[in-house]
């Protein structure tokens, strides 16, 4: 092919193969620009959150931000337009990060007992480890004053996983595994049963360690419990 800028003839009729398609390209050095712009923003958002976590939102100031991240007030202003902008961007990105494990684990043809395990444990994993917990303590101590914040935070965050528990339960039902009429509610009970102390703790003492063998006690608990229930027999 000529220079780069000279005129190139095309068959409006014939398809366009694929290389000269990447050749005409006018973008082609975008990818570069943008990933440097993403990982600007990257930078910010971390900042944001670590800040956020050490200061509380109310203390953090833009300035802090764009000095502990090195970016621009321009950057800042373009993504986000204000700190609540920012509080929204920093709860959303922290709650797709976490919650979208629930996305890949598959218990699919898993028998109840042993899927649920596993769908407990991994959420539990997910509330009790430092990251998790956090986001939450930043919601309780910053949401109730930005409703964007809290919606924001459910959507990307615990309705992802309960959305993810009831449809193993549908299917479970589907399949005559199991008895669930109702299987939200069912995943919406089932969830509030394994966030048991064990989540109140790391939320009240976040230095306090985790012992993976208390977890998975109270996890199979739970799943017991949930399975068998405490009515008395006939």
């Amino acid at each position: 092919m000529g220079h780069p800028n000279e005129l190139v003839k095309l068959n409006p009729s014939a398809p366009c193969p694929r290389a000269l398609l990447e050749e005409l390209r006018p973008a082609r050095c975008t990818p570069r620009t943008g990933a440097r712009g993403e990982a600007r923003k990257r930078a910010m958002l971390d900042a944001a959150a670590a800040l956020f976590r050490e200061k509380g939102f109310e203390r953090t100031t833009l300035s802090d931000v764009i000095a502990r991240s090195g970016g621009s007030r321009a950057t800042l202003y373009e993504a986000w337009e204000d700190k609540e902008g920012l509080l929204v961007a920093v709860l959303e990105d922290g709650a797709a990060r976490f919650w979208s494990s629930m996305d890949v684990l598959d218990v699919e043809g898993m028998a109840p007992r042993d899927a649920l395990t596993a769908l407990a444990l991994r959420i539990m994993g997910i509330l009790t480890e430092p990251g998790g917990a956090e986001m939450y303590r930043l919601l309780v101590s910053e949401g109730y004053r930005y409703p964007k914040v809290i919606s924001t935070f459910m959507d990307h965050g615990p309705c992802r996983g309960q959305a993810r528990l009831a449809a193993y339960l549908a299917g479970a039902d589907r399949a005559g595994l199991l008895r669930i009429p109702d299987a939200e509610r069912a995943a919406e009970t089932f969830f509030a049963m394994i966030h048991g102390n064990l989540f109140m703790e790391r939320l009240m003492f976040p230095d306090r360690a985790m012992p993976r063998d208390r977890v998975e006690a109270s996890v199979t608990a739970a799943v017991e419990i949930f399975l068998g229930g405490v009515a008395g027999r006939p």
